[in-house]
């Protein structure tokens, strides 16, 4: 807190809380301040510190990390009597359930919610009147989103197009409030935009990671790019449909030419190499936007409203701020807003040949090894060392001569740079899935009796304890860590929900996906730590159980079922680095297992991880017929 802004320690202890929205008509952080220390001075309050939210909705609680701290604290060893707000609407924008349930959680603790420029009487009219004004400033946000998703509607009917970046080979022109063209943005594969004049003459260049100058009333269109990437976009329906080659052949001819490939998501990422992708070319295929066509409205990313039947309709008060697939005839097309690049006898054959090959690959080219449904017990833990992607799963597909087909298809690991991107990245070498997790799982099971039959339990004993004590010596930081992580996301998604655009709806779309596939990940993570903080732990029961975990090796990898058995080898193995091409390899153990408990106050979802940097390397490689450990 600024040291002009304290007051008399005589004075009531209180603290300030300043929250905007990216409403640029709402009153700034700064004029809030001001008003409140001027509010305090008269009143007698003593400012303490002060707890800011800017550029986040208030139409949720969740997604304010200072609001939460203040909140915390307040629950905590509160050092304030009163939480001084502008009006009702800094406080909180959300619903009368949630605004009630944190005002009578701050009564409990004997804190008391100031207005400074709405002075509600302390009496029965207050308590009319104090509702009311609450509800008032939810309905605002309520009606806003109405009229947003209402305009962008009538935006995209327009001609306007909604995206964070223009699809591969077009640029964005932008028109005045006056429907006038005044420049012209491309994006580079570098990251960095050029915007030109619309006569074609470069005027800046805009860094990687800023955005283009726009103004609010803006529209944008769509426009042909470059030459060499309209080409690119046609050369690839020309492969797919005259030539008969697949999305596979498509990326490998292109990687191997070196073009360069459209850069996903935020253009501020430095991960980009440039290399195609199958995705990529199946979603150009499948883009009514190369004939011509803007499709809309394929998801629902709105708190309180969606499109529907051509209407703004209320979303159900569970489904706020869910991001949901929206059915085919919610969504809206519009024909002929922009130059084509393919025709539309090109793009039907396209999509039926999409459809018959969509078919026979959910029959015969089903990918394993995906995420906890996979049966691949190494799955995500083998990193190839001749191009850095991660192995797969995969199941061989049937062999149309072999008649009748196998009863189990042929089971191997591949290489995701050649699975994803072609042999152009990486090439294709399979390995055998079942002997190479026979060894690994061996090399694990000699690693562990090397620890229960070597003598040294009493020495495990005591590491384990350390881990345990180490692990836990803060719970209550690692949630509070947690949790402004979590208040910090949503707090993104609010952001990025408000200044929702035309023109970065894409963006928009996929990053929310993401905070989305996060959010769920700390959600378990806070309850799980809430549940640990809350009591205490008895070390010597908790050692107990790490120990009987680690003893049940031998039934769990002979008989546990395939999760338990992922489990237990995702808490030994570190890594596995495996170079296919000369099937040779190093496998890393952690010093110390990283295990699950579910005793002494422990609970399933809590790890407990070596601190120290030592790990267990065994280096392998494959003989005339197995997998060995190098001499």
């Amino acid at each position: 807190m600024r040291a002009d802004a304290r007051m008399d320690p005589a004075g009531k202890p209180a603290v300030l809380y300043l929250r905007r929205s990216t409403d640029r008509q709402e009153q700034s952080i700064g004029d809030q301040r001001t008003a409140l220390i001027r509010y305090a001075a008269e009143q007698g309050f003593e400012i303490l510190d002060e707890f800011i939210d800017d550029g986040i909705s208030g139409t949720s609680a969740d997604a304010r990390g200072a609001f939460q701290r203040m909140i915390a604290e307040a629950k905590g060893k509160c050092r304030f009597r009163f939480i001084l707000c502008y009006d009702v609407k800094r406080f909180s924008r959300g619903d009368l359930d949630e605004v009630g349930y944190y005002r009578h959680l701050l009564r409990q603790r004997n804190v008391e919610v100031v207005y400074a420029t709405e002075q509600f009487a302390d009496d029965f009219t207050g308590e009319l009147i104090r509702p009311m004004r609450q509800w008032q400033a939810r309905q605002e946000s309520v009606d806003l989103s109405r009229l947003t998703a209402r305009g962008q509607m009538s935006a995209v009917q327009a001609g306007s197009y909604f995206g964070s970046t223009p699809p591969w080979g077009y640029d964005y022109l932008y028109r005045n409030s006056r429907g006038e063209p005044y420049q012209i943005v491309r994006y580079l594969p570098s990251g960095e935009k050029e915007v030109y004049d619309p006569d074609g003459i470069l005027k800046i260049r805009v860094p990687l990671g800023e955005r283009p100058p726009r103004m609010d009333n803006d529209t944008v269109r769509l426009v042909l790019s470059v030459l060499e990437r309209v080409d690119v976009i046609r050369r690839i329906f020309d492969m797919y449909v005259r030539q008969g080659l697949g999305t596979r052949a498509i990326t490998n001819q292109l990687n191997r030419e070196g073009v360069f490939s459209p850069r996903r998501g935020w253009w501020g990422k430095t991960h980009y190499t440039g290399a195609w992708g199958n995705s990529t070319i199946a979603a150009i295929i499948r883009s009514r936007v190369y004939v011509g066509d803007t499709c809309w409205n394929k998801r629902t990313m709105g708190k309180f409203h969606r499109v529907s039947d051509g209407r703004s309709v209320p979303r159900p008060r569970q489904q706020a701020g869910l991001i949901e697939a929206n059915p085919k005839e919610d969504w809206i097309i519009n024909p002929n807003t922009h130059e084509p690049i393919i025709s539309r006898s090109t793009f039907e054959a396209a999509q039926k040949i999409l459809a018959g090959r969509d078919k026979t690959s959910t029959f015969r080219h089903k990918l394993l090894g995906r995420g906890r449904t996979s049966n691949f017990l190494l799955a995500g833990l083998i990193t190839c060392e001749a191009c850095g992607h991660r192995f797969s799963g995969w199941s061989q597909k049937w062999k149309r001569k072999v008649k009748p087909p196998p009863a189990e298809r042929h089971q191997v690991y591949l290489c995701g740079g050649y699975l994803h991107k072609g042999n152009s990245v990486c090439r294709r070498v399979a390995i055998d899935k079942q002997p190479f997790e026979d060894f690994i799982v061996e090399q694990v099971r000699l690693k562990v009796v090397s620890i229960l039959d070597g003598g040294g339990m009493s020495m495990l004993r005591t590491y384990v304890q350390e881990e345990l004590a180490q692990a836990l010596a803060h719970p209550k930081a690692e949630l509070v860590r947690v949790q402004d992580e979590r208040a910090r996301l949503k707090a993104d998604t609010d952001r990025l929900l408000a200044s929702l655009t035309p023109v970065n709806a894409e963006f928009i779309d996929e990053k929310l996906l993401e905070i989305k596939r996060r959010l769920r990940e700390l959600e378990d993570r806070v309850e799980t730590l809430a549940q640990v903080a809350e009591r205490d732990l008895d070390l010597e029961a908790a050692t107990d159980a790490a120990l009987a975990y680690l003893g049940r090796f031998r039934e769990v990898l002979d008989r546990g079922a395939f999760l338990e058995q992922k489990e237990f080898l995702g808490a030994f193995v570190a890594g596995i680095t495996l170079h296919p091409f000369e099937k040779r390899g190093v496998l890393q153990m952690r010093d110390m297992i990283a295990a699950s408990f579910s005793t002494a106050g422990w609970t399933p979802d809590v790890t407990v991880k070596t601190h120290r940097p030592r790990e267990w390397t065994v280096r392998f490689r494959h003989g005339i017929r197995a997998w060995k450990a190098a001499a």
